[in-house]
């Protein structure tokens, strides 16, 4: 590449970031207001805030990553099995020196700002024109239970790794371009780990279904490379991953923590018409519905899954249009929402 295509990329992304961060404060405002009085959310926010703070202090040496003393002491309690994982804890580091209220909201803006890019980056290797790229990770961004997440649920507020995953896999599957692409979406595998568990489940399903569908499209004749590139990609993910999934899997043994917040989810299961009618995060349409959806919403953090009016008619326009290139994410959508009651 030439340096002035170098150029134009560089003032694109830049351009792309600085409207993302410009959307971020003006979707989670009052924010940006009380960036350095005020911490943004409630219930889980404080936990949260300390496994900021915790990432700090164990950079700088004064406590381990994925343990800590100061929990539960002095007996100390793993932290493998916390939602929120120490990766996020690097975008608050820049804020510290203004307190806790801006690491917080910090990471909370640069968490937009990043979600947006990853949708961005992976539109844009799918060969999506600009305009539209960036569209893309603006209903990202503007999802119900992404905007929701903001009264308290810091994990869910960074989701820009998962589009990320699969433009390498995307990547990884093109038989022209360097098999490195393997390792790189192994090592995008390992920083969703090292952020959200709950986010590296999904994202591997999304993986899977992925390799499932590129194997049965490719050519015949191209099939056999095609495993070779799966193979390549499940071994270095696994390389990388493997050590730190397995020491998640035995920390509630050896800590003797009673694992059983699984029987939440059939507390927060959503229905099935909350997936089409506008919850209470919507500002206009969320009043309007709100007493019709009373009835069939156990708890609105955890289950304002409402797909947008806007993406769902987008996605019926594709299918509508015969673009074969759409029905696998169409039917990758279905499975989700299927998998997500």
């Amino acid at each position: 590449m030439s340096h002035r295509v170098f150029r134009h990329l560089g003032y694109e992304h830049a351009a792309v970031l600085a409207g993302y961060m410009l959307l971020s404060i003006g979707m989670t405002w009052p924010l940006f207001q009380n960036f350095t009085s005020a911490i943004t959310g409630s219930g889980d926010a404080k936990h949260h805030l300390w496994m900021l703070w915790h990432t700090k202090e164990a950079l700088l040496g004064r406590d381990a990553f994925f343990s800590t003393s100061l929990l539960y002491y002095p007996k100390g309690v793993t932290l493998l099995v916390n939602a929120l994982g120490p990766l996020t804890g690097l975008f608050a580091l820049p804020f510290w020196t203004w307190g806790p209220e801006a690491a917080n909201n910090g990471t909370i803006l640069v968490s937009f700002c990043l979600t947006g890019y990853g949708m961005y980056l992976l539109a844009r290797g799918l060969k999506f024109e600009p305009p539209v790229a960036f569209f893309t990770g603006v209903i990202l961004l503007s999802a119900p239970i992404h905007l929701a997440a903001l009264w308290g649920h810091l994990p869910k507020l960074f989701i820009g790794l998962p589009p990320l995953a699969l433009l390498m896999l995307h990547f990884a599957f093109d038989l022209q371009r360097s098999k490195w692409w393997a390792l790189a979406f192994a090592i995008t595998m390992l920083l969703i780990l090292l952020h959200s568990g709950e986010q590296f489940v999904f994202t591997a399903f999304a993986v899977g279904f992925f390799m499932l569908t590129n194997l049965f499209l490719v050519e015949s004749t191209r099939r056999q490379s095609v495993l070779q590139r799966i193979a390549l990609v499940s071994i270095c993910s696994a390389v990388l991953t493997v050590p730190i999934l397995w020491a998640i899997l035995d920390a509630p043994s050896r800590s003797g923590i009673r694992v059983e917040r699984n029987l939440e989810s059939f507390n927060y299961q959503p229905d099935l018409i909350q997936f089409f009618v506008p919850g209470w995060p919507g500002r206009i349409l969320g009043p309007i519905f709100a007493n019709f959806l009373n009835p069939f919403s156990k708890a609105g953090i955890e289950t304002a899954v409402f797909l947008s009016w806007t993406g769902t008619l987008l996605c019926v326009f594709a299918l509508l249009s015969g673009n074969k290139f759409a029905r696998p994410w169409l039917v990758f959508t279905i499975l989700s929402l299927n998998f997500a009651l």
